[in-house]
């Protein structure tokens, strides 16, 4: 488990990209950088809080994440989050002022808390995400899973990487029907 530096602007080095799959832990009140994938290679990343403990109060994440040259990235995750106060918001580009791809604000948040993002895929090789949060409520906070994806195997891997999703708070999703079970 990588944990994010939190020193402004700090692009994100120290990770071995060798490694196919990388966890990254957005460990600090703000966070900015971004990091290169390798083509096939997904990255699992979770709020201040990991995948255990809820995020923190005046958070502000802002990461970009790009593939290599003719791949996209397939994004899927689960997120809970304190509905009208604290954002999850996914950019098909670089910045907050690309094409917006998801935003919890419109997805409001389900009676037992758990909601999925699926079927997401950027149509360049970026995907900017950003996350804050407000001084007061926090909740258990969101898992992203973002793979890079050969242009031409996209499809596939969206599916894929869907399947993969299980809530990081103790839920599992079914993939087939959307509902939720406590374990």
């Amino acid at each position: 488990l990588y944990t994010a530096p939190s020193s402004y602007e700090e692009t994100v080095d120290q990770v071995d990209t060798s490694l196919m799959t990388l966890e990254l832990n957005l460990n600090s009140s703000s966070t900015r950088g971004s990091i290169d994938l390798l083509s096939e290679q997904t990255i699992t990343v979770y709020d201040s809080g990991g995948p255990n403990s809820p995020y923190g109060s005046r958070e502000d994440f802002h990461f970009t994440f790009n593939a290599p040259a003719n791949h996209v990235l397939v994004i899927s995750g689960d997120y809970f989050t304190e509905t009208n106060y604290d954002f999850l918001k996914l950019y098909d580009g670089t910045s907050s002022t690309s094409t917006q791809l998801f935003n919890s604000k419109d997805n409001f948040t389900t009676k037992n808390g758990l909601n999925r993002i699926t079927g997401l895929q950027t149509t360049q090789k970026s995907l900017h995400a950003t996350f804050t949060s407000d001084y007061s409520e926090v909740k258990d906070g969101f898992k992203l899973i973002i793979s890079a994806a050969d242009i031409s195997q996209a499809i596939n891997a969206k599916s894929r990487f869907d399947a993969l999703i299980t809530d990081h708070r103790d839920f599992i999703a079914d993939t087939d029907t959307d509902n939720v079970t406590v374990t």
